[in-house]
């Protein structure tokens, strides 16, 4: 599985992926085997049809499972490989099967921005005159009207 990340904001990630063709189908036979177990067709007890019969009868569903899967693969290793933090769910742009067997998908999202603090720990405020001058006593109470300085 290959995949790349490209930051077009800096909040909004494109994730491109291809998942190889033994990947696809090694996902396929977990898929397959989940399907195997819980179908229900008549003439059969619950998870003992013929797994060719449940393969051609749902196909449509488990290509649908497996797509999902791996869509589910891509998005949990690039998250932890890059160390990203979605803030919104993955919007899948485009899927499809290559005629190699592979899975290409193309997808984006959104993650929280990096945000550099410099640290406070040598910070001085600045000093400042907390006496206020007779101008801005006077500017302040307007004139005539006595200050209460003592």
């Amino acid at each position: 599985m290959s995949y790349e990340i490209e930051r077009t904001t800096p909040c909004r990630v494109v994730l491109k992926a291809t998942v190889s063709a033994e990947e696809v189908r090694a996902e396929q036979e977990h898929v397959l085997e989940d399907w195997s177990r819980a179908a229900r067709i008549d003439g059969f007890r619950k998870g003992r049809a013929p797994r060719a019969l449940v393969e051609r009868r749902f196909a449509a569903s488990i290509r649908e499972d497996l797509e999902e899967h791996l869509t589910r693969a891509v998005w949990d290793k690039a998250r932890h490989e890059e160390k990203l933090k979605p803030a919104s769910p993955l919007s899948v742009r485009e899927s499809k099967w290559l005629d190699s067997g592979e899975y290409h998908l193309d997808a984006e999202f959104e993650v929280y921005p990096t945000i550099d603090l410099t640290p406070t720990d040598t910070f001085q405020p600045p000093v400042f005159e907390l006496t206020p001058s007779d101008d801005e006593v006077t500017g302040a109470f307007g004139p005539g009207r006595p200050s209460r300085r003592a």
